[in-house]
């Protein structure tokens, strides 16, 4: 995991469980198919809460949660679908 996925995890409490990882999740500003401002305008986290939200309503479910973090730097966090499972050669 990226240092700023786990940073921005232990900030807002937020525990892994087996299979899981996190990712930073940024609120951006695009405008004309660009981007305009990195940090959506400086969004407030009241603002932010309410996208986090709605993010998570629509596209969250037992696999995928969003959980809001400070202004514009929020968290993603995805299950894993079923354990991965090596093969080895017996050679």
């Amino acid at each position: 995991m990226r240092d700023a996925a786990r940073w921005k995890r232990q900030s807002i409490g937020v525990d892994l469980k087996p299979g899981e990882m996190a990712m930073r999740c940024n609120i951006i500003c695009i405008e004309g198919g660009a981007i305009k401002n990195h940090s959506a305008g400086h969004i407030t986290t009241e603002e932010a809460d309410v996208l986090v939200k709605y993010l998570q309503e629509h596209l969250g479910n037992e696999r995928v949660r969003f959980h809001t973090g400070v202004q514009y730097r929020h968290l993603l966090v995805i299950k894993r679908r079923r354990q991965a499972y090596r093969l080895y050669s017996s050679a």
